[in-house]
């Protein structure tokens, strides 16, 4: 009972909560038929906040690194990317720049999108992050402050110490929308519709965080550039 205590606290020290969405889930169906759309923003709630998990002083400038995996139904993480959001911002994501180019070099007919957002920002040995405005700070494949212990069959990271500073601390303030296409099977022949709701707001467990980091990091090691999806673009749909 002591080691499951322990392994709890270290989860919640990697993946602290937040009231603003750090971690949002959807799905996109019927891309063959026709486009899809995500449009996302940053309300700005991580600005002036220290986001350390480790005692650090310096306060977030309020820039998100949207983190993206794209998977398919079948439960593969057949994409990743990452780009950056201003406070007050907004931006877009299409279907043809998260699904075309995927790992296995087949187009997606149907997708779930998980959408991470952290802070932009350079990791500090101190557990600081010193805020940013770069692009290149944003990076799927160590999205989150990720320990620097070895992983334990079954459990994913066990951290009893601070993180290392080998990646960007979650931040609030993500929200997003997307479109879904739906088929009406009792109309001859079938047709479509369109509709659009947001996110919905997940739950991040350190296992979860590690399993699509590690995944986006297989992809861009071994990919060849394949599996790499497109960033946002500014504006909206």
């Amino acid at each position: 009972m002591k080691l499951l205590t322990i392994v709890s606290c270290a989860t919640l020290a990697v993946v602290p909560a937040f009231a603003d969405g750090n971690f949002l889930v959807k799905y996109m169906t019927n891309l063959n038929i026709g486009d899809g759309f995500i449009n996302i923003s940053n309300t700005g709630a991580s600005s002036g906040q220290n986001l350390s998990t480790s005692g650090g002083t310096l306060p977030s400038n309020g820039n998100i690194c949207v983190n993206v995996y794209v998977f398919s139904p079948d439960e593969q993480e057949q994409a990743c990317c990452a780009c950056l959001l201003t406070p007050n911002a907004q931006a877009f994501l299409t279907k043809s720049g998260l699904t075309t180019n995927t790992l296995t070099g087949f187009a997606l007919t149907d997708a779930v999108i998980k959408l991470v957002a952290t802070a932009s920002c350079i990791p500090q040995a101190n557990g600081d992050c010193f805020p940013t405005s770069s692009v290149a700070t944003c990076n799927a494949a160590t999205a989150g402050l990720i320990p620097a212990s070895s992983p334990v069959p079954g459990q994913g990271f066990l951290s009893f110490g601070p993180p290392a500073p080998s990646g960007q601390p979650l931040a609030p303030g993500l929200v997003a929308w997307g479109t879904a296409l739906h088929a009406n099977t009792s109309t001859t022949p079938v047709t479509y519709q369109v509709t659009e709701t947001r996110f919905e707001k997940g739950t991040l467990t350190g296992r979860e965080l590690d399993r699509i980091t590690s995944l986006c990091s297989f992809i861009q090691q071994n990919g060849s550039g394949a599996g790499i999806c497109k960033g946002c673009s500014v504006g909206g749909l």
